[in-house]
């Protein structure tokens, strides 16, 4: 199966290969830009109505819990303020609850069938707010299914801040939170289809482009094989991967070129060196097969041409390999030695002097 896939893939074009991996790389970056745009747009509409939510109710708490407040001073563990507290922080977006030092429901503000319903205390949220925990705040959702941010704010005693006398719970709707992070996903989803798409058309353009001048080679190296030794890339000047390739190319092909031109003289050189002595011979061996045998001296004059035209071909075989050996490439190999037994006496060679064979 992974053989099959692999397969699969590596017989799809280069182009549509290196255009699904620009894609998916792409996709992925978008994916991570537009998770992380989206939480940190949350955190910040969530922290923005937990801040005006705390601004909101300071001033109120400040002043029920005030010690000039004489419901306050009777009542120092907050029923006596309960009932007004909570209905003071309440408003249409907004409801607010109230608990003792011990967590017991005291109050809630809802009075009007419009005001938010209030959402039952979280027993572990409340009793870190009564262990002094300030910038309590959660989601949870009520009985409709709603979502609500959940603030909890200690009770503090004038007289002595550490002694938390209650806790003030205030809930508010997530609506128009929630509308807003709904648009915004529409949006990143919209956004990233259509920089997928653009990024697709624009990668499938990009590759095609930088893929041309390998096509070029293809149908060079097609026409080459066919028989057309003269045809190159002649891409323009460039510098990079591509352009050294299409470089190395056609001086692979001039050397190509060179190799078959030289074997085509070496062939045409051969056949006619060879064609004098050979025919010299089929003559000499006509002229014996037609009864010079019968002539002693003549025969012995046909065999020694015959010798001579052989020793000819020996000598010019070995004048055609000399000139094939010219006509190869000759590898250069430097080394040094010392040149002194090759000089006269009392010169000395230059200091490092060089010597190819």
């Amino acid at each position: 199966m992974e053989r099959s896939l692999k397969n699969r893939w590596n017989n799809r074009s280069l182009r549509l290969r290196m255009t699904l991996l620009y894609v998916v790389l792409l996709a992925v970056l978008l994916a991570t830009l537009s998770v992380f745009i989206y939480l940190d747009l949350r955190a910040f509409l969530i922290d923005s109505t937990e801040t005006r939510l705390r601004a909101q109710a300071k001033p109120t708490i400040e002043r029920f819990l005030s010690v000039e407040n004489p419901s306050a001073q009777e009542q120092a563990t907050i029923p006596g303020v309960a009932e007004n507290l909570s209905r003071n922080l309440t408003s249409r977006d907004t409801t607010a609850t109230v608990l003792d030092s011990d967590g017991t429901y005291l109050a809630n503000g809802r009075r009007l069938e419009e005001e938010i319903p209030a959402i039952a205390p979280s027993s572990k949220h409340v009793a870190r707010a009564l262990g002094g925990e300030n910038e309590i705040g959660y989601t949870a959702r009520d009985a409709a299914e709603e979502r609500m941010l959940v603030l909890l704010i200690p009770l503090r005693s004038p007289e002595n801040p550490e002694t938390v006398l209650g806790v003030v719970q205030l809930n508010t709707p997530l609506a128009v939170t929630d509308q807003i992070l709904f648009r915004e996903r529409i949006f990143l989803g919209a956004s990233m289809l259509l920089a997928l798409l653009l990024g697709t058309l624009g990668g499938l353009a990009i590759t095609g482009a930088a893929l041309e001048p390998l096509r070029q080679i293809v149908s060079t190296c097609r026409r080459l094989a066919s028989g057309d030794l003269g045809e190159r890339v002649n891409l323009p000047h460039r510098k990079d991967e591509v352009g050294q390739l299409a470089s190395a190319f056609d001086d692979m092909a001039e050397r190509l070129e060179a190799t078959f031109a030289s074997q085509q003289r070496f062939s045409a050189d051969a056949a006619h060196e060879l064609r004098t002595p050979l025919t010299a011979l089929g003559g000499s061996l006509e002229v014996l097969l037609r009864g010079s045998g019968d002539d002693p001296q003549a025969a012995n004059r046909l065999i020694r041409g015959m010798h001579r035209e052989v020793l000819r071909l020996g000598r010019v075989s070995e004048q055609l390999l000399d000139l094939s050996r010219l006509n190869s490439p000759l590898a250069l190999n430097f080394r040094e030695f010392p040149l002194r037994g090759f000089h006269p006496a009392g010169r000395t060679p230059r200091p490092g002097a060089r010597h190819s064979t």
